[in-house]
């Protein structure tokens, strides 16, 4: 058998590769160790160790751990650690040296000290209204953003 990929359908541990994992819509989860891939479908939740990489469809939630990287669709949520990456279009996060990014109506970032912020406002018809980049370096960042 295939040990490469592990789906809804077979995912005792006799089948799986802990490095790429896959699952499919509405509640399912996925998970992958150091180095590895994991993958969810709609309103999923997928996790990745450290230097791994977690995706996930709308109003899903992916964490990935240090120097890893998450995205998130529509309204979802991310999480990457220590010098990780993440982007979505609802709320990202990472830890020291990371770069996170949103873009959205009502969207969120935050970020541990050196990293990277950029947030991107848009209006109800998805057209940028204003954005905004920062470093976090201790220092009180105003809530305004460049309006365009």
């Amino acid at each position: 058998m295939n040990k490469k990929y592990a789906t809804v359908e077979n995912t005792t541990t006799e089948h799986m590769d802990p490095q790429v994992v896959a699952a499919g819509d509405h509640g399912t989860a996925a998970a992958a160790g150091d180095f590895g891939s994991a993958t969810a479908g709609y309103d999923g939740t997928a996790a990745a160790g450290d230097m791994g990489t977690a995706t996930v469809g709308e109003r899903g939630t992916a964490i990935a751990g240090y120097k890893g990287s998450a995205t998130a669709g529509d309204f979802g949520s991310d999480v990457a650690g220590e010098n990780g990456a993440a982007t979505s279009r609802g709320r990202s996060e990472t830890g020291r040296n990371g770069l996170s990014v949103a873009r959205g109506v009502g969207c969120r970032v935050k970020g541990g000290m050196g990293a990277l912020l950029v947030i991107g406002e848009e209006r109800e018809s998805d057209e940028l209204a204003a954005w905004k980049a920062a470093v976090v370096d201790g220092q009180l960042l105003t809530t305004k953003v460049a309006s365009l």
